[in-house]
């Protein structure tokens, strides 16, 4: 356990020395999230690093969706299902409110320019 913890405090620091390895959704990891990356990796190289870096993005990005998710339902609400053009017009809709910032890294495509997903509508937010 000690070791887990050891690696766990290495990874943020590494994070920390390394800025542009992080993006705005990670604000939301919490200590579980941490543990998770540092679980079953040595953390002894470069790409294991990669690897925890990686695995803390995706969490950190279904955080967001899990946030976004009732801000598009309240937008879809209030514009007759429309859905948004622009992942700016959701600002308003997000409880509580949201930094802009985190937005500007998402967009809204059609869905057919995303082929891995299949969501069942014509758009998607990515």
């Amino acid at each position: 356990m000690a070791d887990w913890l050891e690696r766990v405090m290495t990874l943020k620091a590494r994070v920390k020395a390394r800025p542009e390895t992080t993006i705005p959704e990670m604000q939301w990891l919490n200590e579980k999230d941490w543990l998770d990356a540092a679980k079953d990796n040595p953390l002894a190289n470069d790409d294991d690093f990669r690897r925890a870096g990686s695995r803390l993005r995706g969490t950190a990005e279904n955080k967001f969706t899990q946030k976004a998710s009732p801000a598009l339902q309240r937008y879809l609400k209030a514009n007759n299902g429309k859905f948004p053009t622009d992942t700016g017009l959701l600002l308003p809709y997000f409880e509580p409110p949201l930094d802009p910032t985190i937005l500007q890294s998402w967009v809204v495509k059609p869905d057919k320019e995303v082929p891995r997903l299949q969501f069942g509508g014509d758009w998607v937010i990515t």
